[in-house]
C-alpha cells in the first residue's frame, strides 16, 4: 500500500501559535528587565510546545517518539465520518471556560485554579476524590511555586480579596 503525503492542515495550528509565539517574544524585548521574565518563559514555553507539537503531527521517527511519550497510551479517537458535538455538549465546553473565568474574575488564580482542577478531575474525569484533591493540590502547588517562589509576580487575587 503506497504512503499518503501528509496533509499540511494538520500544521496550520501549531505554526500559528508558533508564530504568535515569536510576535509575542518580539515584543517582550521592548519590556525592562524586570518586567520581561514571565512573557518571556511564556513565549519560549510556548514555541517549544508549538514545535513538539508540529513534530508529533508528523509519521516520522521522531513524530511516534514524541507522541510515544506524551500520549500515555491513549490515542485520538478515530472521527472520520462522525457528526459534529451536540449542541449541549459544546454549551457544557463553553459553560466550564466560562465558569473558571468567572471563578478567577471573584477569587482569583490562587482559588479558582484548585476548584477548576477539583471539579473537573471529579467531574469531567471521574476521577476519585482523592486523585482528583491531589491533581488539584500538585498544580495550585507548581503556579504558586512558578509565579509567587521563581518569579516573584502577584498574580490576580480577585475581586473579592483586593
Amino acid at each position: 500500500m503506497a504512503r499518503r503525503p501528509e496533509s499540511i492542515s494538520k500544521f496550520i495550528a501549531p505554526g500559528v501559535i508558533c508564530a504568535f509565539a515569536v510576535l509575542m517574544l518580539v515584543w517582550t524585548y521592548e519590556y525592562q528587565p524586570a518586567m520581561r521574565r514571565l512573557p518571556l518563559l511564556v513565549a519560549w514555553s510556548t514555541i517549544f510546545f508549538a514545535i513538539l507539537d508540529g513534530l508529533s503531527r508528523t509519521d516520522s521517527k521522531m513524530g511516534r517518539a514524541i507522541n510515544g511519550l506524551f500520549s500515555w497510551g491513549f490515542g485520538m479517537p478515530d472521527i472520520s465520518g462522525r457528526i459534529s458535538p451536540s449542541l449541549r455538549t459544546e454549551v457544557r465546553s463553553i459553560a466550564w471556560i466560562a465558569g473558571f473565568v468567572a471563578l478567577v474574575a471573584a477569587a482569583g488564580f490562587y482559588a479558582a485554579i484548585p476548584i477548576y482542577i477539583l471539579l473537573a478531575t471529579r467531574l469531567q474525569a471521574r476521577a476519585g476524590w482523592l486523585t482528583s484533591a491531589a491533581a488539584a493540590l500538585a498544580v495550585l502547588g507548581a503556579v504558586w511555586a512558578l509565579f509567587s517562589g521563581l518569579l516573584d509576580y502577584h498574580i490576580y487575587s480577585g475581586l473579592l480579596f483586593r
